[in-house]
């Protein structure tokens, strides 16, 4: 007697159980990034500032040759880079690095001159681009040689 098996393909079963956790997983996603209204005692929406229309204050520090000039700044970037842009205080190389501050350039290239940055009295280990701003923060950029 011959018996009747039919096999089940368990890559093809685990393949679809894998596209259905991604597309819940995606659902839920979406859902949660939905726009939020609080409602206020009256029950309208309240308005709120978005956080990148919130204006921070950070402190820019340019130094070169024992001479320290200061940048008090507001703004409602997010990262270093874009803040000393709009405040017109660094300029973008072809390179793709940033090397001149408020007209100074640094070239490692020319005379082995760099940008040294900190954070915070802190050396950084991520470029200006990559640099998260935080209200009250305190960056530097120093000229150094060699």
């Amino acid at each position: 007697m011959k018996t009747n098996v039919k096999r089940i393909n368990f890559s093809k079963v685990l393949m679809t159980l894998i596209a259905a956790v991604l597309i819940l997983s995606s659902m839920f996603t979406l859902a949660a990034c939905g726009k939020k209204e609080d409602a206020s005692a009256n029950g309208q929406p309240t308005s709120s500032v978005s956080s990148e229309e919130a204006k921070i204050s950070i402190t820019f520090k340019l130094i070169k040759d024992g001479q320290t000039t200061e940048f008090p700044l507001e703004t409602s970037k997010k990262y270093l880079a874009d803040a000393l842009v709009e405040a017109k205080l660094v300029e973008y190389a072809s390179d793709g690095y940033y090397t001149t501050f408020n007209g100074i350039t640094a070239d490692w290239n020319t005379d082995k001159s760099y940008w040294w940055i900190t954070v915070d009295g802190k050396e950084s280990m991520k470029g200006i681009n990559d640099i998260k701003l935080t209200d009250g923060g305190s960056y530097e950029a120093t000229y150094k040689k060699g």
